[in-house]
């Protein structure tokens, strides 16, 4: 990725390169994804914490805490053009593909988070999963090594939901930082490709949560019809 240069106001987390090698999550060989997954636990009291400070929020990990947070991030969160370096990358990495596809998805390509926003996304990835599992004793953090090149190998899950509706293409496990980042998303502008799409509210945090609260094994009576917030 490619951000703009901006001063950063915001302690943020790097992960020393010993704990997160500089490759792809799913090309982590079974050690290094152990160490990651510890290092990244050991982290998430003192994220939550700074997080509790930043924000103003009494973080006490219930379910509604999550409106007043999102309803933080949402005021402090950056949208930003992607920069040209993005565009050019993306372009290269799509230069084997079908000229109109090709040209559908860089139109498409006009906005990110800012660095400093996606790294605020991160720390709320890690406080939206704790309240997941310490209010849901069927839910725990885990993590996959043995699917190689899977989308979810190798990085901190929340593993425990269920696919009740046997869809074919879901998959129960959940990456708490790239649902976070998804909903983070509903601040682009719309544009003609997402003319259905809803703007973001304080609420989309919790909601996301009861929606996939129907995905476990106590509540499968409450399924109804496609969920709008699977992200």
């Amino acid at each position: 990725m490619y951000w703009q240069e901006k001063k950063l106001t915001y302690e943020i987390l790097v992960p020393p390169e010993s704990v997160m090698p500089r490759k792809p999550y799913e090309k982590y060989t079974p050690r290094q994804a152990r160490i990651y997954y510890e290092w990244f636990m050991s982290k998430i009291p003192e994220r939550v914490e700074y997080l509790q400070k930043r924000s103003g929020v009494d973080l006490d990990y219930t379910v509604d805490s999550l409106v007043p947070l999102w309803r933080w991030f949402l005021g402090i969160a950056e949208i930003e053009d992607v920069t040209p370096a993005g565009i050019a990358a993306l372009k290269d990495e799509l230069k084997n593909m079908e000229e109109q596809n090709r040209r559908v998805i860089i139109s498409q390509f006009r906005y990110q988070l800012s660095l400093q926003t996606e790294y605020i996304c991160r720390d709320i990835g890690m406080y939206y999963g704790e309240v997941l599992v310490r209010n849901n004793e069927y839910l725990s953090w885990g993590y996959e090594a043995h699917r190689p090149y899977h989308v979810c190998s190798n990085i901190p899950l929340v593993t425990g939901f269920e696919n009740l509706l046997k869809w074919k293409y879901f998959y129960p496990h959940f990456d708490p930082l790239s649902k976070i980042r998804g909903l983070a998303r509903m601040l682009y502008p719309l544009s003609e490709y997402d003319k259905n799409g809803k703007p973001a509210s304080e609420n989309d945090l919790k909601n996301h949560y009861e929606q996939w609260m129907r995905f476990t094994p106590t509540r499968p009576e409450e399924i109804t019809g496609y969920l709008t917030f699977l992200h």
